[in-house]
């Protein structure tokens, strides 16, 4: 009897030992899950949805020309989805990845998108604080990070007319202290900017 009774405790603590490991398993999935579908730094996920395996389509991004003070555009390519605002954080991605050609670069390597949000054909492209941190300063350069960003939204989303930029959540008033940009801006060209 007393062999019997041995037993059946070891077998129960077998079972409740496989149990735990199971709910272990499971609950290590799921937290590993959420980390991986989190966003990264500039709003793309490690983990691409479904949605983004699909079509691709070609966009323009700008870039200040080594020259003048102009905006040059590069072909990339970004995958259609649903929602607008994640293919704006796309072609925001490929701004941050910088030129392929010999053109002056739109914003840091180190900038990071927090968020985009799209109202009354206005879109908020919220950035950290990394963007005004590690901006190179100057008039041109400003310009040319501002109306970059602006006029690849505005041309390639027939949907979006201006774009305000966010610092962290927060209007400023500006990124180096040239360029008003506590409103929406609508696209310009750099090139009629030249001597005014």
């Amino acid at each position: 009897m007393l062999g019997k009774n041995i037993s059946n405790a070891w077998g129960l603590v077998i079972s409740a030992f496989l149990l735990l490991i199971l709910i272990t398993l499971i609950g290590g999935g799921i937290y590993l899950y959420s980390l991986l579908s989190k966003p990264g730094p500039t709003g793309m996920s490690p983990l691409m949805p479904k949605s983004f395996q699909g079509q691709k389509h070609k966009v323009k991004v700008y870039f200040g020309s080594p020259d003048s003070l102009d905006l040059l555009s590069e072909e990339r390519e970004i995958y259609l989805t649903e929602r607008e605002e994640d293919q704006i954080k796309q072609v925001i991605h490929e701004l941050i990845k910088g030129p392929v050609e010999d053109l002056t670069p739109v914003l840091p390597a180190q900038c990071e998108l927090r968020e985009v949000f799209i109202a009354d054909r206005v879109a908020y492209l919220d950035f950290s604080r990394t963007l005004k941190e590690n901006h190179p300063g100057g008039s041109t350069q400003e310009l040319v990070t501002v109306y970059g960003i602006v006029n690849t939204i505005v041309d390639n989303f027939n949907s979006i007319d201006m774009v305000q930029l966010l610092i962290e959540g927060q209007e400023v008033d500006t990124l180096a202290g040239h360029i008003n940009t506590d409103r929406a801006l609508s696209r310009r060209q750099l090139n009629l900017l030249e001597g005014s």
